[in-house]
């Protein structure tokens, strides 16, 4: 069975709407739910762009940014860089101790802009 990258979005929305009321300290929630957004999005554009556009994964960190390229340069330039915000809003949530913007707005838009993505990119 093929695993349905779209839903570690159902995993950020349960971090975002339960995350105090599930035990998890709030902060934490967000600062996953943005991770899973990201990895949402880029790992159901990858495998799109597998299946209908040619991409050729390297299955390493350096598809993160040739993905974004391949999807610009074949007409989906607003994919890439709603991958590019959403890697950024990742990067900030799981590596700084502080975000330029609180991470409730973070995840919010983080979580709109993934589920954006996957159901602009139907797969079979």
């Amino acid at each position: 069975m093929v695993f349905a990258w779209s839903e570690f979005l159902d995993i950020a929305r349960f971090l975002h709407n339960h995350g105090n009321t599930a035990g998890i300290p709030q902060e934490a929630a967000y600062r996953c739910a943005v991770s899973r957004a990201y990895y949402a999005a880029f790992c159901h554009s990858r495998n799109y762009a597998a299946t209908r556009m040619q991409y050729i994964p390297e299955r390493s960190e350096k598809d993160h940014k040739k993905l974004r390229l391949h999807l610009a340069q074949r007409g989906l330039p607003d994919v890439s860089r709603n991958l590019d915000r959403l890697r950024q809003w990742r990067n900030d949530c799981d590596y700084d101790n502080q975000t330029p913007t609180s991470t409730e707005t973070t995840v919010l838009n983080a979580i709109s802009r993934a589920d954006h993505i996957v159901t602009s990119l139907l797969l079979p």
